[in-house]
């Protein structure tokens, strides 16, 4: 019945059908209306600020790993130079 009542009266005519609940009626629609929209703009701030955070953290992944990278690369770098120079100094050769 409200589908009826929205789509084929005027404004006019619903008012005069309702009276003065019909002002009230607009004015929760209104406020309603307002809420949801209210609602629906925290929801798009909430998800914005969640892919962010991901985005920042993905990036932050990122760099730590190649820090790791580079760490085990300065490792092995040291110890196969350490390990030659330590097998010429008990051969001898040093």
């Amino acid at each position: 019945m409200r589908f009826f009542t929205d789509h084929f009266f005027t404004e006019a005519q619903k008012s005069e059908m309702l009276g003065s609940a019909y002002g009230q009626y607009v004015k929760n629609q209104q406020l309603e209306r307002q809420i949801e929209e209210t609602r629906q703009l925290r929801q798009r701030e909430l998800a914005q600020q969640e892919h962010e955070r991901l985005a920042r953290q993905y990036d932050f992944n990122r760099k730590t790993r190649f820090v790791g990278f580079v760490a085990l690369t300065l490792i092995l770098l040291f110890v196969t130079l350490t390990g030659g120079v330590g097998s010429l100094i008990v051969s001898g050769t040093i």
